[in-house]
């Protein structure tokens, strides 16, 4: 029983050890994806300006409301 109790505890000890480190992934991945959802965001914004620019050098007279 002293055998099958020590390598429970070891199994166990393992289990902690990979559902720590698989936290931690998880942790830097939520990380990673929200400095890419706000850089998409940001290149989306920064397309739609230079859109608008273009718009002005076209139509001088543009009210941007009306967009």
């Amino acid at each position: 029983h002293k055998d099958q109790l020590a390598s429970l505890l070891k199994e166990k000890n393992e289990v902690v050890s990979q559902r720590d480190s698989l936290s931690k992934d998880n942790a830097a991945f939520e990380e990673l994806l929200e400095g890419l959802q706000m850089e998409v965001g940001a290149r989306y914004d920064s397309g739609f300006q230079f859109a608008i620019e273009q718009l002005r050098v076209v139509f001088p007279d543009l009210d941007e409301a009306k967009l």
